[in-house]
């Protein structure tokens, strides 16, 4: 009797691992096939990216890290239309904003191309420029943080005025907001600004709260993109994302052809949202 019942715990066992390992390969293959399912969606609709936060470097960045064959021309037009935009405004992308020259020094960085000299220009010199990045808060210190950590770039010292100006600006529950109030998004961003950094002690105790604020406030993620910057965050420092639920609460966004909508009720597809739900799947599938 023992050894029947030893038997029958054997078999379940095996059945189980493999029912299990059948699913978790399911589960993989789905998310790959809407990510290449998005990645062609913004193909087909963003054909000639331009310098811009919406159909332009986000959209460059993503597609470019899925690692999938793209038309020939993708990257070429982009490169072309970010010449002529810094040809016509002298180099000049923004005189506040110097998330600019962050947003674009990353996707050069992505392609192969060097944002200290890009035709021409040196996009990253701004980036580096702390009192005129910083103008701009968190954000500002957050994309100059990712920005100079896109390659090899040196601006050591100013990286870690950035780290502090981040760090220095958590709430005491853990998040980081605009405001007085936790925010998901800036607070997934920051986390994933200063992964770069998470083996040191006082980062590793600054992301732990920040991840334990975002685990206890999943409920205010009610668009898509606070849900695409958690889980790039989440995968920023090595955690699977769909351990919270992220991955199938991002899905119930898409619109069954590869675009992702901004919130659920909403009736057709959002370009940023679809370019951070890319940027997502790319991210997630490294850590699974």
């Amino acid at each position: 009797m023992k050894k029947r019942s030893l038997s029958f715990l054997i078999s379940f066992v095996l059945v189980f691992s493999f029912v299990f390992s059948a699913y978790a390969k399911t589960d993989v293959s789905g998310v790959l096939k809407s990510r290449t399912q998005t990645l062609q969606f913004l193909i087909k609709n963003v054909p000639n990216p331009i310098c811009g936060s919406i159909g332009g470097e986000w959209c460059v960045f993503a597609v470019k890290k899925s690692g999938i064959q793209v038309p020939d021309n993708f990257y070429a037009n982009y490169k072309n239309n970010l010449e002529k935009t810094l040809k016509e405004r002298k180099g000049v992308l923004s005189e506040r904003k110097y998330t600019e020259y962050s947003r674009v020094s990353i996707a050069l960085s992505a392609i192969g191309e060097n944002p200290l000299n890009f035709r021409g220009y040196n996009i990253l010199s701004k980036v580096a420029d702390y009192d005129k990045t910083t103008l701009q808060g968190l954000n500002g210190a957050i994309f100059a943080l990712i920005a100079l950590n896109s390659g090899n770039y040196g601006y050591d010292d100013i990286k870690e005025k950035y780290i502090n100006f981040i760090i220095n600006r958590q709430n005491s529950d853990g998040s980081f907001s605009y405001g007085n109030k936790g925010d998901v998004d800036i607070t997934a961003m920051s986390i994933y600004a200063l992964s770069f950094y998470k083996e040191r002690d006082n980062i590793k105790i600054c992301i732990n709260k920040a991840l334990n604020w975002l685990n206890n406030n999943k409920t205010l993620m009610t668009n898509s993109e606070s849900v695409s910057q958690s889980i790039i965050a989440l995968a920023s420092v090595g955690l699977n994302a769909e351990d919270w639920g992220l991955i199938t609460k991002l899905m119930s966004f898409g619109n069954g052809e590869g675009g992702f909508k901004h919130l659920l009720n909403d009736k057709s597809y959002n370009l940023m949202s679809t370019e951070q739900a890319l940027y997502a799947l790319n991210e997630y599938i490294k850590v699974i």
